[in-house]
């Protein structure tokens, strides 16, 4: 049994006190009536706050959310100790296990859910920490709209663990003015350490409070009726289960499902302490992964005026671990919180192995685990993943975007040499329901489906799926019905080993792309592959190149077709162009022919192998007035030797695309180094011209590494009409148990982004 405490300065309930005298503490999770991330309600107002530079922490429920003000100045204990279940994701899928009429609505120690491998849900309590210091009554009294810790009952009428002094995990929502009641004399007093910040909040909470409310211990008096269920009635925390809200009425089922509780969905902290702004800006990569030969790291970048304050969430594929214990990994983690200065290239190592592969002493997850990556921060960021794993390197830009349609050109089976993974993210308080369908040149189609539950990273290995054939290359197109963020990841352990990590094209594709980055000669190969996931239409198409220094436009492909619910591939390599042959660079694009009917849909992804490596992106669809990368690297010593990095422009407004006259882009390209200082570049772009900047050969950034000793930055292209960009980023020399080599990324859009058939 677990009892309440109390405070608050300001009282804003009038309803009448409560003769209750003890609260109870429980848990367990669940999804209900489901609202999807797009649902989500608006952040609160800071004038709605007690004091603005408090913590304040959301609680997604059933029935809405809960946004709560946290008293971190006047109960630091307590919020600490809260705020570290908050960042462990330990009330992540737990539940309300009481509600006491005019009383308490209690949470925080239970979670109800279908764990791995179980035919019906199991209850499972939220693992404790050690107990901490009552601070009652530092922060007022427990009167209506705040939030305590609950706490065991002192001996003898406790445990011998009980008194003050014993919260850990679970807390209460004063329903009515109980100052009389969980005052000083009760258990020493209940810490109040933070508030129910606003109405809408305090609305969901009295939703919640109009619930029936069940034994689920014991038959009521009289026996008209038996309430009790199995997963309660025999559970060792059954004594927590004698008034649990639930979202239906009459009987339940003997194991009830898991939406039968009022759960929280996710908790999550939604604003920092002394940040007088909340995290309203959000960025997604759905891959992640630690082991004894990987190393992973997470550039980010500040390109704007002011400070940036921001945190790294993880959410695991699969529960690891023991979840009864803190070492468990249920879902979700936060890894990192901090801030970047403005104008200034940040970042975190998530893990690096250390000797013989064992995890090093700082990985913030643990080895084994499959995670998607999600960034919350108060304004715009550029983050990166820069991921080495099977020898090879891989990375790619976060995206802003979330779709329930994802394209990817290029996949492959290849067993015994090749991994290729598909990886998602579902960002929402509700399952995701998705069907792939897998397209090959010559064959009908494969029809897959999977469900991925909220707040979860999903995936398959495309080696252990029994439907594709071995020795094939295909293409995949995922549906949800609700919104998704998804990539692929390349891995081919033949000869020099090569990978490559790569966001899909979220939508139903276009019928026209650019890649602004493109290259041939001795030694390279470059394919563009295509899908066209049409019912009926034959996809034609042509590929022009575009090279610069002299100007000029080459027809590759004047005709290509692609028939329906089928893909094909053209190797640049193969041109018998002599600027391709010679090396030189140009950007690809494609479009439809006269009579190929407007906006069938298309997705395209270009594949390089070069320098030992395969670099992979998908074709742009969209252009946009500003880029962002989270990576930027380069050494003098090393520069053209071992290290190659270059940016890549195209500029679509032009006859090509638009039909009217040639727009000329004015673009700064900022180099913004780790200690602030920021580097600006100028170019022109004309319309339908490109512009590269081999960095390795750029003397400015070189001087900064050898007069300064800066060798890593952020990059950032402004542009005053929309543009493409891309990077390329090679570094040969990490070898040995270092993985080693490059990726290509088109980079973070911002600014004015607009389809490439809408300009």
């Amino acid at each position: 049994m677990a009892l309440l405490s109390g405070r608050h300065r300001h009282n804003r309930s009038n309803a009448p006190r409560s003769a209750h005298q003890t609260i109870l503490r429980c848990e367990f999770v669940e999804e209900l009536e489901a609202r999807t991330l797009f649902g989500a309600s608006p952040f609160p107002s800071l004038a709605d706050m007690d004091n603005p530079n408090n913590t304040v922490v959301r609680m997604s429920t059933s029935y809405g959310d809960i946004d709560i003000e946290l008293f971190d100045s006047l109960t630091p204990i307590t919020v600490t100790n809260f705020l570290n279940y908050v960042r462990d994701g330990d009330y992540d899928q737990s539940f309300f296990h009481r509600l006491a009429s005019d009383f308490v609505l209690q949470g925080g120690g239970f979670r109800y859910d279908a764990l791995p491998g179980a035919a019906s849900p199991t209850l499972t309590a939220v693992p404790a920490d050690g107990q901490i210091m009552n601070e009652y009554p530092n922060a007022g009294e427990n009167v209506a709209r705040t939030i305590s810790m609950a706490k065991l009952a002192a001996p003898p009428q406790g445990p011998p663990n009980g008194g003050p002094n014993s919260a850990t995990n679970q807390w209460f929502f004063n329903l009515i003015d109980n100052t009389n009641t969980l005052n000083q004399n009760q258990n020493g007093g209940f810490t109040v350490f933070g508030e129910v910040l606003d109405e809408a909040s305090w609305n969901v909470i009295l939703t919640i409070t109009g619930l029936s409310v069940r034994n689920l211990v014991d038959a009521p008096s009289g026996g008209a009726l038996d309430y009790r269920t199995a997963p309660f009635s025999s559970s060792i925390f059954s004594t927590n289960f004698e008034t649990v809200p639930l979202t239906t009425t009459g009987v339940p089922a003997e194991n009830p499902p898991e939406d039968t509780v009022v759960r929280l969905h996710d908790v999550e902290i939604i604003k920092a302490r002394n940040v007088q702004t909340f995290y309203t800006n959000t960025f997604y990569y759905p891959e992640g992964f630690a082991g004894s030969t990987i190393n992973e790291f997470l550039p980010i970048g500040n390109t704007t005026n002011a400070e940036v304050f921001y945190q790294v969430i993880v959410r695991a594929e699969v529960i690891t671990g023991d979840i009864s214990t803190p070492q468990g990994w249920f879902r979700d983690r936060v890894i990192s919180t901090g801030s970047i200065a403005a104008h200034t290239r940040g970042g975190i190592t998530i893990s690096h192995f250390g000797p013989g592969g064992a995890p090093s002493i700082d990985d913030l997850v643990p080895q084994g685990v499959p995670y998607s990556i999600e960034i919350r921060a108060t304004g715009e960021l550029a983050p990166t993943l820069s991921h080495y794993d099977f020898g090879t390197s891989t990375g790619e830009a976060f995206t802003t975007t979330l779709n329930t349609t994802w394209g990817f050109a290029q996949a492959e089976k290849n067993n015994g040499s090749v991994n290729d993974f598909l990886v998602w993210s579902n960002p929402n308080d509700v399952n995701a329901n998705i069907q792939l369908t897998l397209y090959f040149q010559a064959s009908s189609p494969i029809v897959l489906n999977v469900t991925t539950d909220s707040f979860r990273r999903g995936g398959f290995a495309f080696s252990n799926l029994a439907q594709i054939p071995n020795n094939t290359s295909f293409s995949v197109r995922m549906v949800s019905d609700v919104p998704i963020v998804a990539a692929l990841s390349h891995y081919n352990s033949t000869g020099d080993q090569s990978g490559s990590t790569s966001l899909g094209i979220p939508g139903t594709g276009l019928a026209v792309g650019v890649l602004p980055g493109g290259i041939g000669g001795p030694g390279l190969n470059q394919t563009i592959t295509f899908l066209n996931p049409s019912e009926s239409v034959t996809a034609l198409i042509k590929i022009v190149l575009r090279f610069e220094n002299p100007a000029q436009e080459v027809t590759a492909v004047s005709l290509l077709a692609i028939t329906s619910r089928s893909r094909a591939q053209f190797n640049l390599a193969t041109l018998n162009n002599p600027r391709v042959q010679a090396g030189e660079a140009f950007s690809v694009l494609y479009s439809p022919i006269t009579n190929m009917p407007t906006g069938l849909p298309l997705y395209a992804h270009s594949s390089l192998t070069a320098q030992g490596d395969v670099a992979s992106t998908a074709l742009a669809v969209r252009a946009a007035t500003t880029w962002s990368f989270g990576e930027g690297f380069m050494d003098p010593a090393r520069a053209g030797v071992n290290v190659f990095e270059n940016i890549s422009l195209y500029n679509p407004n032009s006859t090509f695309f638009t039909g009217g006259a040639n727009v000329t882009a004015n673009v700064t390209i900022n180099y913004i180094y780790n200690d602030g200082f920021v580097l600006s570049q100028s170019a022109t772009v004309t319309g339908g011209g490109r512009f590269q900047v081999n960095i390795e050969d750029y003397q400015p950034v070189l001087d900064r590494g050898t007069i300064n000793n800066r060798f890593f930055y952020s990059i950032q292209v402004i542009s005053d009409v929309p543009i493409i960009a891309q990077m390329f980023h090679y570094d040969l020399t990490l070898g040995g148990a270092q993985p080693s080599g490059g990726f290509t990324t088109l980079g973070t859009p911002g600014g004015t982004i607009v389809a490439l058939d809408q300009l």
